[in-house]
């Protein structure tokens, strides 16, 4: 007997407040990118997904883009899947490649999946899962005119008064989330209300702003008097001018706050979006006032913009280039290294989630910060998941948007009409902004994605009056419910469950051991209990590759071969860890094995070339094995990755023993070595060969697309130091040359001809520095002053 409606809609409201209770949980815990808050989101979502299936009555709906949602989930679990090496390597040759260099030497007959770290793409299948899981209960919950009308309401007024704190937060800021919070972490500078990097905090916003503008202009109240009187009496006492007025506010708010976030992407996406929201209303021919009505909304959000103040959003944008005109962001750099994995993981990827383990191989970004993040969530997905995983996707979001197109024009409520324009412009938003940054990576931001394309299914399919049949999406047959939707669902929760909270539990205990020192475990007995604390963190989290790796730093303090065991362990787990591999080669010479260190250490040093720890012990184990030419090649390459480290390759390399001209041979062709090597010679008294390596870094600048004026700075200011003013005249000359519009080279060349008393020649460098920056005050006043002593 089916249940009554009341109840029947009553179920349906409570799972939809449990979705967005769940939605609104990881927006506000900083996105879910903690362990804990991101397994609570997990299992939320799939638990969402379950009770759904329970309570729903009638056959399932089935929505757009399903086929492809479903094989995108296998082919991630597919990644996952060991595969014997003969197969992997002919699957995948660059991973077969990798893993001959490390854990093959080892374990040759072990079986490995295509993933470079399991671990990490199981995380990223449950996150995957989980918005799936919440795609799908939310298109049969949303199935209900009403309840898709409430559950709107609900995301744009999360949205407004999310958006509000944040800019309270911007406004009056504190050292904590929210005032009382915890505290952002200590090189956090561009935070917004709950999110560690505004840019994220734009992403989200930005798909729900036309959300909010499409509503405001759906609740625009009509207008029945042509007098402007009797309009504005009208206006104010229509009942429905105070929802206008509310989702107005909480529109202009949502705008504000994307500025203020400083996400110079994120405004540049919410305001695309806007304005496609916006086009696509006058090529549909709405009345004038409501298509007027989204430039009335952008006025007011610059409006209120302003009335807190430009300055901050102008230094944000000017921040983009640096003062000679280049672009002052590394984000090409790491689009440019991505590519070259994905020319050698062009099918499969390296493993969903798996960008921070493969990138540093194919990295030449000179950078301190980890990158663990393409900052282009299409580079990024093609890296991970290959040609398959990308049309996949594709196909998958084409799916939904095409099919949703079409059932729109059948839609005669303006609430639907409007709510596919908010959405649709929402994932307008969310895709430009996902260009120049990972918004998807953030877990509270692709389930946000989730209730974006199931609010843009819904509007183009949920019929506006009630009845028997309430969508036109068509059934799922109850045989396939039996077959398949079940067995999923129990399945992805289990997972989740196993995946979610045990590695919570894990990371947890594991982390209460990081702040130990270990080398303070100078006892049995305290070794011991580490040891079984660890043990127990590694069987909550088998997948993991951490917990392995700090039991063999514990072990190594007192049982040397079962370290060996554990970092072998780790590097089964993460096979293209520099840090697991190099740990492990360490291990083996401890314990006097030799076989196959040579080629870990190696592995260390060519999977993470932005770490040059790695590249010294490689060095130094090639010095060892008295093989001072591989040696020296290792640091060549070394300084050529990190060359403003120069000075610390060299006293590494004289600590070991290498003559002056082994050092000069182990300098590469890069003007900062040549620079460095220079300051060297120079404090030893090899002044002969100074000039040599001086030379030679001019040289190098001075080649076509070259960018590095100050080489010849500094060239000049060592002539300077020797009392040799000519030569230091031509130094700057000659840099002048190769850089006719440097306004330093053209200060220095000013001051120095105003030094030697070489006014007339003084006087031209100030007017051409006036010329090439007329707001120079240096070059006006000392002209003026230049000028008045000459008459």
């Amino acid at each position: 007997m089916p249940a009554p409606p009341e109840k029947q809609r009553l179920r349906r409201n409570s799972l939809v407040f449990l979705a967005l209770a769940t939605l609104f949980f990881g927006v506000l815990t900083g996105g879910a990118t903690g362990s804990w808050p991101l397994a609570i989101l997990v299992v939320g979502c799939l638990l969402l997904l379950l009770l759904t299936l329970l309570g729903h009555k009638g056959a399932l709906l089935r929505p757009p883009g399903w086929l492809p949602l479903l094989l995108l989930l296998g082919f991630v679990l597919m990644q996952l899947i060991p595969l014997p090496p003969a197969l992997l390597a002919l699957l995948s040759p660059a991973t077969g490649e990798r893993y001959s260099e490390g854990i093959w030497l080892i374990k040759p007959d072990l079986w490995l999946p295509l993933s470079v770290h399991p671990k990490a793409t199981l995380v990223a299948f449950v996150r995957l899962s989980a918005g799936a899981a919440f795609f799908f209960a939310m298109v049969q919950l949303l199935s209900r005119f009403r309840t898709l009308k409430l559950a709107t309401s609900i995301l744009i007024t999360f949205g407004g008064l999310f958006a509000l704190l944040g800019l309270l937060q911007f406004i009056f800021p504190s050292d904590h989330v929210l005032w009382f919070f915890i505290e952002w972490p200590k090189r956090t500078a561009h935070h917004f209300a709950t999110y560690v990097n505004g840019n994220h905090y734009a992403g989200l916003i930005g798909m729900l702003l036309p959300l909010a503008l499409a509503v405001t202009v759906y609740r625009l109240p009509r207008r029945l008097y042509s007098g402007w009187r009797e309009g504005v009496v009208e206006f104010f006492s229509n009942p429905d001018t105070a929802a206008f007025a509310g989702f107005l506010a909480a529109t202009v708010v949502m705008g504000a706050s994307v500025f203020f976030s400083l996400s110079r992407g994120g405004v540049l996406a919410s305001l695309a979006a806007m304005f496609s929201f916006f086009l696509m209303l006058a090529l549909l021919g709405i009345e004038r006032r409501r298509i007027l009505l989204p430039g009335f909304v952008l006025l007011l959000i610059l409006g209120a913009v302003g009335w807190v103040g430009w300055e901050p959003v102008f230094e944000r944008f000017e921040s983009v280039r640096t003062e000679s005109g280049e672009l002052n962001t590394q984000r090409l750099d790491y689009w440019q290294d991505s590519l070259e994995s994905i020319k050698a993981y062009p099918l499969f990827g390296t493993g969903a989630g798996t960008f921070a383990d493969a990138y540093p191989r194919f990295q030449t970004v000179t950078t301190r910060k980890l990158v663990d993040h393409a900052h282009n969530d299409y580079v990024e997905w093609l890296f991970e998941g290959g040609l398959v995983g990308t049309v996949l996707a594709a196909w998958f979001l084409l799916d939904v948007v095409v099919r949703s197109f079409r059932a729109s024009r059948r839609r005669g409520h303006l609430f639907s009409f409007y709510l596919w324009l908010g959405a649709m412009s929402g994932l307008v938003s969310i895709l430009l902004h996902s260009i120049t940054d990972f918004n998807l990576q953030i877990p509270a931001n692709g389930l946000m994605l989730s209730a974006l394309l199931a609010l843009l299914v819904a509007a183009a399919h949920t019929r506006s009056r009630s009845g028997g049949v309430c969508s036109d999406l068509p059934g799922i047959p109850t045989q396939t419910v039996r077959l398949l939707v079940w067995p999923v669902a129990l399945l992805l929760l289990v997972v989740g469950l196993c995946a979610g909270f045990a590695g919570a539990v894990a990371d947890s205990r594991l982390k209460a051991l990081d702040a130990l020192d270990v080398k303070t475990f100078d006892d049995d007995q305290t070794r011991t209990v580490i040891l079984g604390q660890l043990t127990s963190a590694a069987q909550f989290d088998p997948w993991s590759a951490r917990h392995r790796y700090a039991l063999g730093q514990v072990a190594w303090l007192g049982e040397k071969g079962r370290a060996k065991d554990f970092f072998a362990e780790a590097l089964q787990r993460n096979p293209v860890s520099s840090l697991y591999a190099n740990a492990l080669a360490k291990a083996m010479l401890g314990n006097g094995e030799k076989n196959h260190v040579t080629e870990l250490f190696a592995m260390a040093a060519e999977n993470d070339r932005a770490e040059p720890g790695y590249w010294k012990d490689l060095g130094g184990w090639y010095l060892r094995l008295d093989q001072h030419e591989k040696a020296l090649q290792v640091f060549r390459q070394v300084i050529a990755l990190r060359p403003l480290q120069t000075r610390e390759f060299l006293t590494y390399m004289i600590l070991q023993g290498l003559t002056d001209a082994e050092l000069e041979e182990a300098i590469p062709d890069h003007p900062e070595a040549h620079l460095q090597i220079a300051d060297y010679l120079r404090g030893v008294g090899r002044f002969s060969r100074v000039e040599a390596h001086l030379e030679a870094a001019m040289r190098l600048v001075e080649r076509p697309g070259q960018q590095n004026p100050q080489v010849f700075e500094r060239v000049s200011q060592y002539f300077l130091n020797k009392d040799n003013t000519a030569r230091a005249f031509l130094v700057l000359q000659r840099g002048l040359k190769s850089y006719p519009e440097n306004t330093d080279l053209l200060l220095h060349l000013a001051r120095l001809s105003e030094r030697e008393n070489l006014t007339v020649q003084a006087i031209d460098y100030y007017r051409r520095l006036s010329l090439v920056n007329p707001g120079n005050k240096i070059a006006r006043e000392r002209l003026q002053k230049l000028g008045d002593g000459l008459r």
